[in-house]
């Protein structure tokens, strides 16, 4: 072979080598977002797993429980379909209806617009029960007079439908008129906006009306 070909050669594949050596570099050094949103992508799948492994939904909810607030939070009831089927009577040898109390307690702790999303979600078509409705209203009372107007600007965004389940639901049960009640509704009517106001007094009247004969 002539020397200036192999010259030539050799000097192609080292510049190829340098190229290719140029273009690895270039992706990590270029890219830093990348490889850190791949890492961190990662960290997130295996926090999922160990929920994901758990066989129930009551089972998520029992290991965030005492090991995930930010996690316990979204996973609690949203409906109160769902609530009661979580904590309700009816189901109550497989459910935490026995625990109700605890995590009632636990999720009024989350943080107050998460917590008033949950509340509104629940009460848009509940009715009150024992036990643990029942004990999810009086903690809703609590939670709802230390923050009006967090709730206020929550109830206002939305419907009419949603509006009427959530003041009908704060005054069921058995005795509407009770001192309690009473109060927490002349506490709110001072508070709250015209609109939110009228209806708040007409829910009052209807749960009146409605458990006067029992």
């Amino acid at each position: 072979m002539k020397p200036l070909v192999l010259i030539f050669i050799c000097t192609f594949l080292h510049s190829c080598q340098e190229s290719k050596t140029d273009r690895t570099y270039t992706q990590v050094v270029d890219q830093p977002n990348k490889v850190q949103n791949d890492s961190l992508a990662g960290i997130s799948s295996n926090v999922e797993d160990k929920t994901n492994t758990l066989e129930t939904k009551l089972d998520s909810l029992k290991w965030a429980f005492k090991n995930n607030d930010e996690l316990f939070l979204r996973l609690f009831p949203e409906s109160f379909a769902e609530f009661q089927a979580v904590f309700g009577y009816e189901k109550h040898t497989s459910n935490l209806y026995f625990a109700a109390n605890e995590y009632i307690d636990k999720v009024m702790e989350g943080k107050t617009d998460e917590v008033i999303k949950k509340m509104i979600g629940i009460t848009a078509d509940a009715s009150w029960e024992e036990d643990g409705v029942a004990y999810l209203q009086k903690n809703l009372w609590s939670h709802l007079v230390k923050s009006i107007a967090e709730y206020e600007i929550a109830l206002m965004a939305q419907n009419v439908t949603t509006r009427k389940g959530f003041f009908n639901f704060l005054f069921d049960g058995p005795d509407p008129l009770d001192q309690d009640k009473v109060k927490l509704k002349e506490t709110l009517a001072q508070e709250l906006t015209e609109s939110l106001t009228v209806e708040l007094e007409r829910q009052f009247n209807v749960v009146v009306r409605r458990w006067k004969d029992h």
